[in-house]
């Protein structure tokens, strides 16, 4: 809607100014009022906006040049400077579209690059918390499903005291990767924290289980980097899993029953998924 409701003004604006050059029968004063819509088009849809704009002005310049010409009101050397203030709005519109783009393009990747982790790539817990309410008041509002799986490395501490800090990194990364290959797409992985990672699955109820066992098999038939005595070390996770609204009646509440299905699969003997059950 805020989109129409910027098109609508600027084509507003766009239409008063024409009106006004026409009736003023005084174009050459009040032709660099184009710049108005042309800026606005150019900042609210970039290059695209920018260009039509100043074409749409350059026509309408050259048609009031026309109309005035045909009633002996304007004089032949009016249309070199409207040719020369027509080819300067195309350009100042593309010219401004391309800014506007890269400035949003930019400011797009520095906000990306706060949602993610660095050492992962996944995103990181401000991104799960936002992503995590927002799809609770999704499925909240069309009687939907959501649930949210809680990843646990089983014996990271102990992988750490092994072979160190930069291998239990390398474990991580390619612990990540496992579960970016292992999700459906739709679903949101993110490092939740430590060792802990967290996937939200929207619109999703009993196939929850199904891709935590495949996240959870997946990383059992992996090989992690460990030593040189050791260079290959087999690794397990946990999973807990709950389910929105069977489980919880909001997003606090789905994140501590998935914690605390987590707590109940590393009590039950580690590398094994379970399902929060409210009963």
């Amino acid at each position: 809607m805020e989109r129409y409701k910027n098109l609508i003004i600027i084509s507003l604006i766009f239409i008063v100014i024409t009106l006004v050059i026409i009736f003023s029968h005084g174009p050459n004063l009040f032709w660099p009022l184009y710049f108005v819509p042309l800026f606005l088009a150019s900042l609210f849809y970039g290059q695209v906006g920018g260009g039509v704009v100043g074409v749409l002005a350059s026509l309408c310049l050259f048609g009031s040049l026309y109309l005035l010409s045909a009633t002996g009101e304007t004089q032949g050397a009016a249309s070199i400077e409207f040719s020369v203030a027509s080819g300067t709005m195309i350009a100042t519109g593309l010219f401004f579209g391309w800014m506007f783009q890269t400035q949003k393009k930019r400011v797009a990747e520095l906000s990306d690059g706060t949602m993610l982790d660095r050492l992962t790539g996944l995103h990181n817990y401000g991104y799960f918390s936002e992503r995590l309410e927002e799809e609770r008041k999704r499925a909240d509002r069309f009687g939907s499903r959501l649930a949210l799986m809680m990843v646990d490395v089983d014996g990271f501490k102990n992988f750490n005291d092994r072979f160190g800090h930069a291998s239990g990194n390398l474990l991580l990364k390619k612990l990540a990767e496992i579960m970016q290959e292992n999700v459906r797409d739709i679903d949101i992985v993110s490092r939740y924290g430590g060792e802990e990672f967290a996937v939200i699955l929207p619109n999703t109820e009993d196939e929850a289980t199904t891709v935590a066992e495949r996240v959870r098999t997946a990383v059992a038939s992996a090989g992690f980097e460990g030593d040189k005595d050791e260079p290959v070390v087999k690794m397990t996770v946990s999973v807990g899993v709950a389910v929105f609204p069977n489980a919880c009646e909001n997003e606090l509440e789905l994140i501590d029953c998935a914690d605390k299905a987590l707590n109940e699969a590393k009590e039950a003997g580690r590398n094994k998924v379970v399902v929060y059950d409210k009963t």
